[in-house]
């Protein structure tokens, strides 16, 4: 028996058929439609299967639980392995569904692996090396080997569906259209791939635009910018011409008033000085001192 703490279906159908089974690189987003189309075959055609899949986890069975309870509706057996799902098995790096019933035998294998970038992978791009196989000889012996791992009414369900003569006639019709099931998957992929490459055209081309109009609008809102500076020095230019002109306006304003002042009272003291009847030399310097001294107040030259 497979130490149940390392098992891994992949690696075990290898070691068994070696070179005759060719090994894919592909990714998660892959698997999920392969293993969905073999799901669908057997729930479309109401097919009696034992079924065998590996979840790695309980989180990942949880978003398939309605489709496996379906799958249950009609097959044989159905045997879910994973981690906390299943006692004792590890199913960390494996990823399986196995389909096995006299008219149509199938099983996807595989095993995830490290990937080579050093980018942090989207769930979907998760890497795994996987196998897929029609054969009946590989699909028995991979029903044998899980069974080891499965309840004992599980187990009986595996001798009899090995026991039963294998229809290989329904075996191509069923090969026939899960192969014409994938191609439609496949188109519609692809349909969805170009529109996506569509829609970012157009998303990029819209960004370019706007890009575009962001890159004119900020040379304009520079423009702007520096006329405005221009502006703000002229009238700050003025503005200083004007506090310069108002400063001197208000100094000749208080000189003239100092002026007017003065010149009322040197006019006082000459009118005075001239009223008086004495007239000697002395007097009449005096007179002529205030004079002098007035048509200086008043600028006369």
């Amino acid at each position: 028996m497979t130490d149940k703490h390392v098992f891994s279906l992949y690696t075990a159908l290898h070691q068994k058929f070696g070179a005759e089974l060719q090994s894919n690189l592909q990714c998660k987003a892959t698997l999920v439609v392969l293993s969905h189309a073999l799901e669908d075959e057997v729930i479309e055609n109401q097919l009696s299967p034992v079924i065998f899949a590996a979840f790695q986890d309980i989180r990942y069975y949880k978003g398939e639980h309605s489709r496996y309870d379906q799958l249950r509706a009609t097959s044989r057996a159905v045997q879910i392995f994973g981690r906390s799902l299943s006692a004792g098995t590890a199913w960390e790096d494996d990823w399986f569904v196995v389909v096995n019933e006299p008219r149509f035998k199938a099983v996807l294998a595989c095993r995830e692996i490290e990937s080579e970038t050093t980018q942090p992978l989207r769930e979907s791009q998760r890497p795994f090396l996987g196998i897929w196989s029609y054969n009946p000889e590989v699909v028995d012996f991979a029903c044998q080997v899980l069974a080891e791992h499965s309840e004992a009414k599980v187990a009986r369900a595996v001798e009899e569906v090995i026991a039963a003569p294998s229809q290989s006639v329904e075996q191509l019709h069923y090969v026939d259209r899960l192969s014409n099931r994938l191609l439609r998957e496949m188109e519609q992929s692809n349909l969805k791939a170009l529109e996506q490459i569509s829609n970012n055209t157009q998303l990029l081309s819209e960004l370019e635009q706007q890009t575009t109009i962001l890159e004119n609008a900020r040379l304009q809102t520079e423009y702007e910018r520096d006329s405005l500076h221009v502006e703000l020095r002229r009238l700050y230019d003025e503005l200083t011409h004007s506090q310069t002109l108002m400063t001197q306006a208000v100094i000749e304003k208080a000189r003239m008033t100092n002026n007017r002042s003065a010149s009322v009272m040197l006019l006082e003291q000459l009118r005075q000085h001239l009223e008086t009847p004495t007239s000697t030399t002395d007097h009449d310097i005096k007179a002529l001192d205030l004079l002098a001294r007035l048509k200086t107040v008043l600028q006369i030259g």
